[in-house]
């Protein structure tokens, strides 16, 4: 896909793992482009089934799933805690 934009890139990729019975989870955050407007690729990807989330998200729901709901205080302690300064949204 060399040389197509980054919004493009990104849901032709989505929709063909999608298409091949992937979950498909998209990072806020990591979401670019140099077109001013990508609202009907992310419209077309959460309708095709893509599930949006953040990093902060993420990040609490790995540590739930691996350490369970017991131990994710033990992995914050481990790992230090989640930085205050991530915002919750990129936008």
């Amino acid at each position: 896909m060399a040389g197509c934009e980054t919004d493009v890139c990104v849901l032709q990729s989505c929709l063909g793992l999608l298409g091949l019975g992937y979950e498909v989870y998209v990072m806020e955050e990591l979401i670019f482009s140099s077109s001013r407007d990508v609202d009907a690729a992310i419209a077309r990807m959460k309708s095709e089934g893509a599930i949006f989330l953040t990093y902060k998200s993420l990040y609490y729901e790995l540590i739930e799933s691996v350490e369970g709901p017991l131990n994710s205080k033990k992995s914050v302690e481990t790992f230090e805690s989640f930085p205050d300064d991530l915002p919750d949204s990129a936008v």
